[in-house]
C-alpha cells in the first residue's frame, strides 16, 4: 500500500507519515555527507521512536514477555555498571546508546506488524548500503 493509496480510514495521517520518512530519507542522506556524532540518521531515529512512544503508537504486546524482562534487566546491570565506572562520561554515553537501541528495537518491533512495512524498512536498508557502498569505492 503506497503513501497515495490509502484507506480513507487512515487519510488524516498520510502528510505526517510522508512527512517522517522525508526526515528520515534527508537524515539518511545527510548522513552520508556529514561526519557528526550522532550521526543524523539516529538523531531522526530517536525522534520518530520518541513521538511513536509518546503518542501511544508503540505497542509492547506485540513483544515476547522474556524478552521485555531481558531488556528491563539489561537496563539494570547497564546502570549498575556505571557505578563503578573510572570514567563517567563515557559510561553515560555508552548508557545512551544502549537505552537508545532498546528503544529503537522495541519501537520498530511495533511498527513492522505487516508485510508492506516490513518491506518498506528492508528495501530503505539495502537502498542505503548500495548508496553507501558506491560512495565508499568511488
Amino acid at each position: 500500500m503506497s503513501l497515495t493509496t490509502l484507506p480513507a480510514s487512515t487519510e488524516g495521517r498520510a502528510a505526517p507519515l510522508a512527512g517522517l520518512v522525508g526526515a528520515a530519507a534527508a537524515a539518511a542522506v545527510l548522513g552520508m555527507v556529514l561526519a557528526a556524532d550522532p550521526p543524523p540518521q539516529t538523531i531522526v531515529a530517536a525522534g520518530i521512536a520518541g513521538v511513536a512512544v509518546v503518542t501511544g503508537r508503540v505497542h509492547l504486546r506485540r513483544i515476547p514477555v522474556p524478552i521485555v524482562g531481558l531488556l528491563a534487566v539489561l537496563v539494570v546491570l547497564n546502570i549498575l555498571s556505571m557505578a563503578g565506572a573510572a570514567e563517567m562520561d563515557e559510561a553515560l554515553r555508552y548508557g545512551a546508546i544502549t537505552l537508545y537501541l532498546i528503544v529503537l528495537a522495541v519501537w520498530l518491533t511495533s511498527y513492522l506488524r505487516n508485510a508492506a512495512r516490513t518491506q518498506l524498512v528492508v528495501r530503505a536498508y539495502v537502498a542505503g548500503a548500495v548508496i553507501s557502498s558506491l560512495a565508499a569505492v568511488l
